[in-house]
Parts: structure tokens; C-alpha cells; sequence
């Protein structure tokens, strides 16, 4: 498996690693229609300001940050063999 999907399928997975994530895939699609949507708004000439756009990211960040924190106490935790 090529590096690039190692680190899609190591971002977008659970705790378990076998199955995939809904919450971090949602993140995932949602910041790339933000970067899409911000893009478009460049080519229609009304870009958005570095202030607005950084305030959106960061929105969305902070909110699914939060979702993935308060959901992190209902997930399986994984056996590290090995360590103490």
C-alpha cells in the first residue's frame, strides 16, 4: 500500500483500525468542500479574506476536535501487547 493511503486509511479509521470512522470521515469530506467552495469563490472573483476563511477552518476543526473528544470515551480500546 502506498504511503498516501496508509495515512488516509490511519487518519479515517477507529481505534480498532478496521473499520472506518464515521465522525473523522465526515471531518475529512467536510474540509475538502471547504477548500472547494474556497476556491470557488477565487475563480467567481469574490475570494474570501484570509480572516474569514481561517475563522471557518478553524470552526470546523474545533467542532469535530469536540465531537471526537466527547465520543472517544464510548470506544473500544485496543490491547497493546507488549507494553506495561
Amino acid at each position: 500500500m502506498s504511503e498516501i493511503g496508509k495515512m488516509f486509511k490511519d487518519v479515517l479509521m477507529g481505534v480498532d483500525r478496521e473499520t472506518y470512522d464515521n465522525g473523522r470521515v465526515l471531518c475529512f469530506f467536510t474540509h475538502i468542500v471547504y477548500y472547494v467552495m474556497a476556491f470557488a469563490s477565487y475563480i467567481i472573483d469574490r475570494p474570501w479574506g484570509a480572516m474569514d476563511f481561517a475563522t471557518g477552518a478553524a470552526a470546523i476543526a474545533v467542532g469535530f476536535g469536540v465531537h471526537l473528544n466527547l465520543k472517544s470515551g464510548g470506544e473500544a480500546k485496543i490491547n497493546n501487547v507488549g507494553s506495561n
